[in-house]
């Protein structure tokens, strides 16, 4: 039809993908679970994509810190195979935050907050990705 608009492809979830996630939403779905002694806190944080299971429609998500602990995965830029923003740039580190997400992935899908035309996420490399934490499942 004339005057119809695209709809944008939809992407199908990925290892490696980091997506800012508000942990209000996924800290209270009924079918998101956490291991940790907590979930990170309330807000919104950015999220990396370690697995994806297709079967299931489930995958599983570590938060990003910029807090260092001794147990704690560092990320590297130089992992980073798709970048926008500010992301890793310059002297900011950040590390992998030892709470591990598992639920529908309908759930992180609908916490992410996008910014306004920002039309790319940031994207580690699934190598290093599963390196780091990442599983297949």
């Amino acid at each position: 039809m004339a005057g119809d608009a695209k709809k944008p492809k939809k992407r199908p979830l990925a290892i490696g993908v980091v997506f800012y996630i508000d942990t209000t939403k996924v800290n209270q779905h009924p079918r998101v679970r956490w291991w940790s002694p907590n979930p990170a806190p309330d807000g919104v944080r950015p999220l990396l994509c370690l697995a994806v299971n297709r079967a299931t429609r489930t995958s599983l998500w570590a938060p990003i810190t910029s807090q260092q602990r001794e147990h704690r995965q560092e990320l590297s830029a130089r992992w980073l195979v798709r970048r926008s923003g500010s992301f890793l740039q310059g002297s900011s580190r950040s590390w992998l935050n030892e709470t591990i997400y598992e639920g529908p992935n309908a759930a992180f899908t609908a916490a992410e907050v996008r910014e306004p035309g920002r039309k790319i996420r940031n994207r580690f490399s699934e190598v290093t990705t599963r390196a780091a934490g990442g599983r297949p499942v």
